[in-house]
């Protein structure tokens, strides 16, 4: 009897516990994009990093965890901070590339951003292949 009590307890709490956790990835993924949309561009990059902590608890090839990547490179594209979005980038593929969850879209999106990077750096003989 009490297997059942402890079992209905925690079955009654984990989905809770999972949605916690989206809420919190969400709540921080939309403070970030309105923070980026204002040119706030300390408190998007907060936001994003903490949407990140939240993501990397959902697994290493989760969609949300390339999309948050993805939104905080593009941040540091607007402000040219050009060694990190490569690494960035590059990760977002290898996300979009191997994820259940991704999409032709998500993986052509990833590819074009790094090589639309190659080409803001005058790589492009990187950047001619991933067009």
């Amino acid at each position: 009897m009490r297997n059942l009590i402890l079992w209905s307890f925690y079955i009654a709490t984990v989905p809770g516990m999972a949605f916690g956790q989206t809420s919190r990835w969400e709540d921080a993924m939309n403070a970030a994009e309105r923070a980026f949309g204002q040119q706030q561009y300390r408190e998007a990059e907060s936001q994003f990093l903490q949407a990140e902590k939240e993501a990397e608890t959902f697994g290493p090839l989760d969609h949300r965890l390339g999309m948050t990547l993805n939104n905080l490179a593009e941040l540091y594209v607007r402000e040219a901070r050009y060694t990190e979005v490569e690494s960035l980038f590059k990760r977002t593929l290898g996300i979009w590339e191997k994820g259940d969850d991704s999409t032709t879209t998500d993986r052509a999106t990833a590819l074009n951003n790094l090589a639309a990077l190659y080409q803001y750096q005058s790589r492009y003989g990187e950047a001619e292949p991933l067009y």
